[in-house]
């Protein structure tokens, strides 16, 4: 048996090596779309869980006075719109990365792949602000009606 000569060790090497990166850039890549997908799904969970709890709190019997109603309401619209928005940020997501591996061809897929790219983020975003504007209304909701049942 001859040794495994310099010039072909190394070339097996590197190809050995590209194959290693190949791989841990797909996992990557895996990673971070789960990750972008489950926080846009959890925020549409969350956002549900907490419409039912502000329905299951809320009663205003004895309260005339007018601020608790619309507080509530800013709350039920804000987590409203970030389900809306991850239901959008879902739909677009399939569209976008199909486009991205797929590999757009004419302009017309290119220009709509930019337009998708580009709603992608405003759509998580949207999602994501309007969560945390339900939270904080929310909590504003929960803090006013307290201190309306304790007087």
């Amino acid at each position: 048996m001859h040794p495994e000569a310099e010039d072909k060790r190394k070339t097996r090497h590197l190809k050995e090596l590209e194959g290693k990166n190949v791989a841990h850039y797909g996992v990557l890549l895996q990673t971070i779309i789960q990750s972008e997908l489950d926080s846009v799904k959890t925020i549409i969970t969350l956002s549900s869980v907490a419409i039912g709890v502000l329905f299951t709190g809320s009663a205003f019997e004895g309260s005339c006075n007018i601020i608790g109603p619309v507080v509530f309401g800013g709350s039920v619209f804000f987590f409203i719109v970030a389900i809306v928005s991850g239901v959008f940020f879902l739909n677009i997501a399939s569209t976008r990365y199909e486009g991205e591996l797929r590999g757009a061809m004419d302009k017309n897929e290119l220009d709509s792949l930019i337009k998708a790219r580009k709603q992608f983020s405003i759509y998580r975003k949207t999602a994501f602000i309007t969560f945390v504007f339900g939270i904080v209304v929310g909590v504003a909701f929960g803090v006013l009606h307290f201190f309306q049942k304790l007087f």
